[in-house]
């Protein structure tokens, strides 16, 4: 019996990784900050782990509001960029190919 309750929570787990995934990946596209968040969670996870290997130990709460507060962070900065871009009126621009296959858009002038 424990095999199966072993194996069941590692099967949705994972099922719940994936779908958390293919969120994370659409709000990349609508939140332009959202990455730069991520990878900052990141590296105060991999830098938690070297404390704790050196025996400084950060409160889980520490932890859990430093990672909420850089998410809300990130996504905040992305509404009000995506807000300042919707109040300023679009310019026409061209589309101007770069190296490695980019799309590079230059305003022209009216």
């Amino acid at each position: 019996p424990n095999r199966r309750i072993v194996f069941s929570s590692n099967v949705f787990a994972i099922l719940g990784l994936r779908n958390l995934y293919v969120l994370l990946a659409r709000a990349v596209k609508d939140l332009v900050y959202l990455k730069i968040s991520v990878a900052l969670i990141l590296g105060f996870v991999g830098a938690k782990l070297v404390l704790d290997f050196a025996h400084i130990h950060i409160s889980s709460l520490y932890s859990l509001a430093a990672v909420f507060a850089v998410l809300g962070c990130g996504v905040a900065a992305s509404l009000a960029q995506q807000s300042r871009a919707a109040s300023q009126p679009a310019a026409k621009s061209t589309a101007v190919r770069r190296r490695g296959g980019r799309f590079l858009r230059k305003a022209r002038a009216s």
